[in-house]
């Protein structure tokens, strides 16, 4: 699969589960706590692939640096995965749970428009279409292994791990 393709799949998955955290009672806590261990598991896998396409295009001798945009997009995904980790230390009924989850959609919209809109369609020109194809294979094939969140996967932050240890202790 063409790597862009795999990022652009994600980002409607994403979207999907956005809107189905919106459409949740708002009594449902656990169901929005279950839809953000979603959510975070698939946005930190999101993250990490960008990341490794970004230095796919960076270390190929002749793609030179991408430059300003990599840059805007990777202080973009340092500030998404701050905010995730601000949202599993609160508690999925306050009111600031729904608050930070809000930001969070929007945070994301916007990213997902820098990010099809430019820096794919960059780092395609740079890595060619064999390359990307390449990395969406990989990165499919990395998606199709994880069962849960974490599994095989060192790379998952310590919050998710807590957040995780403390639903399953409640």
């Amino acid at each position: 699969m063409h790597g862009n393709r795999w990022l652009k799949r994600e980002h409607d998955a994403t979207r999907r589960l956005f809107d189905q955290y919106e459409r949740v009672n708002l009594l449902a806590a656990r169901r929005k706590e279950d839809l953000f261990l979603q959510l975070r598991q698939k946005l930190e896998t999101h993250a990490r692939v960008v990341r490794e396409i970004l230095q796919a295009a960076e270390e190929d001798a002749a793609a030179g640096a991408l430059g300003e945009a990599a840059d805007h997009v990777l202080g973009t995904l340092t500030r998404l995965t701050n905010l995730l980790d601000e949202i599993a230390l609160v508690a999925s009924g306050e009111k600031q749970f729904d608050s930070k989850i809000h930001l969070l959609r929007e945070h994301m919209d916007t990213r997902v428009r820098e990010e099809e809109y430019s820096l794919l369609a960059l780092a395609e020109r740079r890595l060619g279409r064999k390359r990307i194809r390449e990395l969406g294979a990989r990165f499919e094939g990395r998606a199709e292994r994880r069962a849960a969140p974490g599994a095989d996967d060192p790379a998952v932050s310590a919050p998710l791990q807590r957040h995780v240890g403390r639903r399953a202790i409640a």
